[in-house]
């Protein structure tokens, strides 16, 4: 495995880990009585999966990783679902 391959897993194993925290969130809001401190976590959480975002950005323009911007595609993606979730 490459430097490269090693530095986007490492990204894409946290991506995947802040987005299963946000969803868990979202999920245990959903079938309970919303709290100030809930509400406190998912606002964390989100910021978390942001920064996430520009650091990626960031390191990968650097390091010239991931030039079809597929980790970019993972978070419009994800963005979207959560967009048609807000619908319902």
């Amino acid at each position: 495995m490459t430097r490269n391959e090693i530095i986007f897993n490492m990204f894409y194993t946290q991506y995947n880990i802040l987005r299963g925290n946000i969803e868990q969130i979202q999920q245990n809001l959903r079938y309970r009585e919303v709290h100030t401190t809930d509400c406190l976590e998912l606002i964390i959480a989100k910021e978390k999966f942001e920064y996430l975002r520009e650091m990626s950005k960031w390191i990968f323009s650097v390091l010239k990783i991931d030039e079809d911007e597929y980790f970019e595609k993972l978070y419009d993606d994800f963005n979207k679902e959560q967009k048609k979730r807000e619908m319902f």
